[in-house]
């Protein structure tokens, strides 16, 4: 089923906006004591327009989320990474992992996610990344099912010294 945001308000709804308007003044000038003229009241409520729903990214969840998304570069291949702030280590998908065939490492570390299950570990790598056109090692804790292809937590956040603008989609300042 396919669900489709107008950006039109219907006449319905515009009336009944209109209507509350008036009652409203008309409440109001009866409680003050004041008059107003009928045609300048209705020429004023007239030239109120209702709020108009946008078509902006920022109203439709998804979009909401694929802002702490980028594309990056693994071995020439593009994947898909989220940045991460509440984890204090970056994550690759250990099928990401062998789909690249990234040699790795066996790690006895413990993780635990936001809600204190342990995560097990299958073990560490450490990956020749780009991300816009820059390229640098990083690395990795590899781990099943991981909330996403890679996830890029605190710890790349800081070592790559970026500042973000997600609200605008902007990233700078690249290690």
């Amino acid at each position: 089923m396919n669900v489709v945001q107008s950006n039109d308000i219907p006449k319905t709804t515009e009336d009944k906006f209109y209507q509350d308007i008036k009652s409203q003044i008309n409440k109001l000038c009866q409680e003050s004591d004041m008059t107003f003229d009928e045609k300048f009241l209705e020429d004023f409520i007239k030239s109120i327009k209702p709020k108009q729903r946008t078509n902006n990214n920022k109203n439709n969840i998804n979009d909401i989320h694929q802002l702490n998304f980028v594309k990056v570069q693994i071995k020439n291949q593009s994947q898909k990474a989220l940045f991460d702030t509440g984890a204090a280590c970056s994550l690759i998908d250990k099928s990401v992992a062998n789909k690249l065939k990234l040699a790795i490492i066996p790690s006895n570390r413990m993780l635990s996610g936001a809600d204190s299950k342990m995560i097990p570990v299958t073990g560490e790598v450490v990956v020749k990344l780009t991300l816009n056109n820059v390229e640098n090692y990083h690395e990795f804790i590899v781990v099943e099912n991981c909330s996403s292809p890679v996830l890029l937590g605190i710890d790349f956040i800081n070592d790559w010294q970026i500042k973000s603008d997600f609200a605008n989609t902007i990233l700078f300042g690249y290690h």
